[in-house]
Order: structure tokens, then sequence, then C-alpha cells
């Protein structure tokens, strides 16, 4: 894949929200359910423990069939899960440990934008977004967290 041809991505911020309990992040994910057509990737950026693993959980429990079983966790260690339903297959990444982008080459992390799948890549800053290709729709989420309470925001790319 050529990536030295890509521009850079421009966000606009399309939601803010304080987030205190399960349920109000359950809420929150119900939102981005109609936007996901297996062409949408969510960048998730967020130190330890804010977040991001939960919000897969969380979208994941309303987008996949409520009739497979699947344990959903973070892929930290394998770098990639991939869950399936009947009618959706979802790409689970974790860049936690990536030391290079050129890791990415022999685990077909690119291989991946081939086919019309969700795409979910925590710790998403450390990819540099410009290699990513363009035929996708790109949904980026900080998360920041002050004790209990969770803040994210949600910015979709211009």
């Amino acid at each position: 894949m050529n990536r030295s041809d890509s521009t850079k991505m421009d966000w606009k911020l399309s939601l803010q929200a304080d987030i205190s309990t399960l349920p109000q992040l359950h809420q929150v994910c119900t939102q981005f359910i109609p936007e996901i057509d297996g062409q949408v990737v969510f960048l998730l950026v967020g130190e330890m423990g804010s977040g991001k693993t939960e919000f897969v959980k969380q979208l994941l429990t309303l987008y996949l069939s409520r009739d497979v079983s699947i344990e959903i966790a973070s892929p930290s260690y394998a770098l990639h899960h991939q869950y399936k339903d009947q009618l959706h297959q979802v790409e689970h990444w974790d860049l936690y440990r990536l030391t290079s982008e050129d890791d990415l080459e022999s685990v077909g992390f690119w291989e991946s934008f081939e086919q019309k799948n969700l795409s979910l890549i925590e710790w998403a800053d450390k990819l540099n977004f410009s290699w990513l290709p363009r035929n996708r729709k790109y949904i980026k989420i900080n998360f920041k967290h002050t004790g209990d309470l969770r803040e994210i925001f949600v910015y979709q790319a211009a």
C-alpha cells in the first residue's frame, strides 16, 4: 500500500459528553449505531483506564446480534481480535504495544481495510492518520478521565 500520497485529516467536533456511569456510556453508544454501515473506523485515543475498551464493549453489545455470545476483551496482548455474527464482522485493534507502524504490515492491519467491516482502533494516536485509506468514514473519540468522571470528545473527519 502506498501511503506517501495521503493528505492530512481534518477533524470537526461533533459531540462532547460527560459520563460517570455505564448506562450513560451505553446511551452515547446508541447514537453511533445508525452511522455504522460497515465502513466506519473508530479511532479511540486516551490514556490507560480512560474508557476505550468499555466503549468498544458497549458499542458491540448494541451492534452485534444478541444471538451470539462474544467475550469482548482488550486485545492488548494479541493486538487484534475479530468478532462476527450472522451479518457483521468487526476488527478490534489495540495498538498499545505497537513499537513501529511497520509492525502493522505483518499482522494484516492494512489488509483489513479492504473489507467492509467496522473497525475499532484503541491507542489510535500511535498511527499516522494521514496513512489511513480515504474510502472510510472516520470517527475519532478522545477519552479523558478524572476520578469517576469520563469526558469524551467525538470528532468526525471533515
